[in-house]
């Protein structure tokens, strides 16, 4: 299966309603980033920590950067961002974030931009 695409909602000083959702999948997840994007994560679980990776493309000498993962405590929300193109952007533009491999539908993830 492919990664499940997160479409951002352009924020606006005249203001905008908060998008739907989208839960994390098995397959990660993706949106297309400009460089201004901020990804809005929130743990649905009420007991349990859970993690997401934010999937970083470079190679260096032939190895390939680690994600940056993030914690999120359990029944709390983390807002991250931005995501500098030349550092987040895979080939397509996009960046890729995996969720808790455990239970990856307990994060709901939204992302704005500006």
């Amino acid at each position: 299966m492919a990664r499940v695409e997160i479409t951002p909602t352009l924020v606006t000083r005249d203001g905008v309603a908060d998008p739907v959702a989208v839960l994390g999948t098995a397959d990660g997840n993706a949106f297309a980033n400009t460089g201004i994007a901020y990804v809005r994560a929130e743990n649905l679980n009420l007991s349990s920590t859970r993690t997401i990776a934010f999937i970083l493309p470079q190679v260096i000498d032939g190895e390939t950067v680690n994600p940056r993962s993030e914690t999120i405590p359990a029944a709390s929300t983390r807002t991250f961002g931005p995501f500098p193109t030349d550092l987040y952007n895979q080939a397509d533009g996009t960046v890729w974030i995996d969720e808790d491999a455990a239970a990856p539908a307990d994060i709901s993830l939204q992302v704005y931009t500006l």
